[in-house]
């Protein structure tokens, strides 16, 4: 589980693809073709052809994994039977040379095996290149050997040839390699491509395409060994990898921490505001019961020392001087307890008359006046009646009066 999770965290999604051969006038030339996965599918963001690795440096992102292969005269080729295999490939090719002296690699296709062979001092001046130019150099291809990754997308039904900048090559029906011929840059039809995933390539960048592939297609534990120098840049760009991917982790993690931690402040925050606000509403309430609390005292015992708490019988005397008014005798006023006037009260809390009722009218004859002060004396409720005014008018023909009566207790 860890090394998958290692191996998923380490995955190359950018890569570039070299061919390397030797000019017409012996300096190294490169195809080069740039490459990205994008989800599944791999897209070709780059393609060029024919450049010194000066060009190279200068038109390629150093930072992208690097898979050459070295095509041309300056390997050799060699084609071997199962059956001849004796357990020793270069005793078997070259008996009469020193194997330390060369780089081999051997490669089963079919019931065949294929033999490529540079010298190593060649491969030593090439990888130095490269690696002196900035190049972080993973993976190494010699001969045509890498268009195995490309063999399965092409459209041959029943086998055919493929064509690159050096090789003509004949494949079986299992995409197998039958036959592979050198040849000339001019018997390449330049016209021709090959579409792989709906992109087109030429002869000339097939081969960098496909050494592309086994960087991006490959778990990076897994490509198969190389050069000590190789080796060591495979192992420099797996803890520069592992230091990026962890930083990246690092900076990830930190940065959820903290908008989680800012998710967890805020919601707190508000709550916090929420509370606050709760209360000082409480407070405020708390402050209005007590004012009204207070006031509420204050009017309770302004009632209780007027008296108003023990029951009222104003109706009752509102209802017996009514009822004793004669018909042509009109009350257009009546107070009942009326006020006390003066600074000074008869006793402590008296601030009305609670035994005083006080009328104002007017009647069209003098004679219902004297009716009704008859009337209001004969009552059980009044027990004094006294007029306080009179007038007569007569241009209005009425007499009106203010009287005051002393109710029974």
């Amino acid at each position: 589980m860890l090394s998958r999770l290692k191996s998923k965290l380490l995955q190359i999604r950018e890569a570039t693809g070299m061919e390397l051969y030797a000019g017409s006038s012996g300096e190294y030339r490169f195809n080069a073709v740039g490459i990205k996965m994008i989800g599944p599918k791999i897209i070709k963001s780059l393609e060029l052809t024919g450049k010194t690795i000066d060009e190279l440096a200068e038109q390629l992102s150093l930072k992208n994994p690097v898979a050459l292969a070295i095509t041309g005269k300056m390997v050799i080729l060699k084609r071997i039977t199962k059956e001849e295999y004796q357990g020793n490939y270069f005793e078997a090719l070259f008996p009469n040379t020193n194997p330390n002296e060369f780089y081999l690699i051997a490669r089963e296709s079919g019931e065949y095996i294929w033999i490529s062979v540079i010298r190593k001092t060649i491969l030593e001046n090439i990888i130095g290149k490269l690696i002196s130019q900035g190049f972080r150099l993973l993976h190494l291809s010699l001969g045509p050997f890498s268009l195995e990754n490309v063999l399965p997308y092409l459209a041959m039904e029943s086998g055919g040839a493929i064509s690159t900048q050096f090789y003509s090559i004949q494949v079986n029906r299992q995409r197998e390699f039958l036959e592979i011929g050198k040849m000339n840059a001019s018997e390449i039809e330049e016209p021709q491509e090959y579409n792989l995933g709906d992109q087109y390539f030429r002869p000339a960048s097939l081969t960098a395409f496909s050494v592309s592939l086994y960087l991006v297609r490959s778990d990076f534990s897994q490509l198969p060994y190389a050069d000590i120098r190789i080796q060591e840049q495979r192992e420099e760009y797996f803890y520069y990898q592992s230091f990026v991917k962890t930083g990246w982790s690092a900076l990830i993690s930190v940065l959820l921490m903290l908008i989680v931690s800012f998710l967890i402040y805020n919601h707190y925050f508000r709550i916090n505001e929420e509370l606050q606000v709760s209360e000082n509403i409480a407070k405020s309430r708390r402050l209005d019961d007590v004012k009204n609390e207070d006031k509420l005292k204050v009017e309770s015992a302004f009632l209780h020392e007027t008296g108003w708490e023990r029951s009222s019988r104003v109706s009752y005397y509102a209802d017996r001087i009514a009822s004793l008014v004669p018909d042509n005798t009109v009350l257009t006023n009546m107070q009942i307890f009326p006020i006390r006037e003066g600074l000074f009260f008869e006793k402590e809390g008296s601030h009305f008359k609670m035994d005083t009722v006080i009328v104002n009218g007017n009647c069209d004859d003098p004679e219902d006046l004297s009716v009704f002060l008859n009337n209001l004396k004969n009552s059980n409720s009044i027990q004094s009646v006294m007029v306080q005014d009179y007038s007569y008018k007569k241009e209005k023909a009425k007499a009106f009066f203010s009287m005051q009566m002393i109710v029974k207790q």
